[in-house]
């Protein structure tokens, strides 16, 4: 899959109009950007609030292993305690990306029972 830059533009510029779409947190250093993740939310009628999903998640190679990103999740992680509509994170990741998976273990995330299915509407022949 590769990222097509004017379509990924266009929707960070999205977010970053409708709060209601998500939210980002960033991690600077000396005012340039080390870290990022995208926020965004899915109601659950079962658990009658709502997950936030992990999104969009990305440390520049210079700053990986270095805790950006579990600084991060900290802070997601906070930021949902304290608000009693939120009933748990959620993120998906690619099976075969082991370093990230071994990252979220670390931070309290277990894998999930649940298998994801897409079907992309845009690219129909797209894996």
């Amino acid at each position: 899959m590769s990222l097509e830059e004017g379509v990924a533009l266009k929707g960070v510029e999205t977010v970053l109009s409708s709060s209601d779409r998500g939210f980002y947190l960033i991690v600077e250093d000396n005012e340039r950007m080390i870290g990022q993740c995208l926020i965004t939310r899915e109601w659950s009628d079962w658990r009658n609030g709502y997950f936030w999903w992990v999104q969009s998640v990305y440390v520049y190679k210079d700053w990986r292993g270095k805790g950006i990103f579990s600084s991060i999740f900290e802070k997601i992680g906070s930021m949902a305690r304290e608000r009693i509509d939120i009933v748990g994170l959620r993120l998906y990741v690619d099976r075969e990306n082991a370093s990230a998976r071994e990252v979220y273990q670390r931070l309290g995330m277990k894998e999930s029972r649940y298998v994801m299915y897409d079907m992309d509407l845009l690219d129909p022949e797209s894996d």
